[in-house]
C-alpha cells in the first residue's frame, strides 16, 4: 500500500486463477451442477457453495433464488464435461508441479495429500 492508503497499481490476480475456483468448477462440471447452471436450474447444498465462490470470482451472476448464470464468455458454452476434466487436469498438473518443485527443497519433500 502507498502512503495514503491506496493500493499500488499493478499486476492484479485473476479469480479465476485461484485454487478454489478451479476446484469449484471442477467439481460443478464433474458433478452436473455446470449443466444445471446452463440450463436454469436451482442448484442444492454444495453446488450452491461453489456457485457462491463463482459469483464472487466473477464467473457467474445471480439470476434468481438458487439459479445462475454464466458470464464469463470463455466458460459459458462449455458443457459441464468439458469443463470438469480441464480444471481436474488444472490441478493435477498444479499437483505435479508443485510435487516436482517441492523435491528440490533443502529436506526434500512434502508430502501432498491426495484423495482416494
Amino acid at each position: 500500500m502507498s502512503d495514503d492508503g491506496a493500493m499500488p497499481e499493478g499486476p492484479r490476480a485473476d479469480a479465476g486463477d485461484h485454487v478454489a475456483v478451479v476446484a469449484a468448477l471442477g467439481r460443478l462440471g464433474m458433478l452436473g451442477g455446470w449443466d444445471r447452471v446452463r440450463a436454469g436450474e436451482a442448484l442444492k447444498g454444495l453446488d450452491r457453495a461453489d456457485a457462491a465462490l463463482l459469483l464472487a470470482a466473477g464467473i457467474l451472476e445471480r439470476s434468481g433464488a438458487d439459479q445462475y448464470t454464466v458470464i464469463d464468455e470463455d466458460l459459458s458454452d462449455l458443457d459441464g464435461a468439458t469443463v470438469g476434466h480441464a480444471m481436474v487436469a488444472q490441478l493435477r498438473n498444479c499437483a505435479a508441479r508443485l510435487s516436482t518443485l517441492s523435491a528440490r527443497l533443502p529436506g526434500g519433500a512434502a508430502p501432498i495429500p491426495r484423495s482416494s
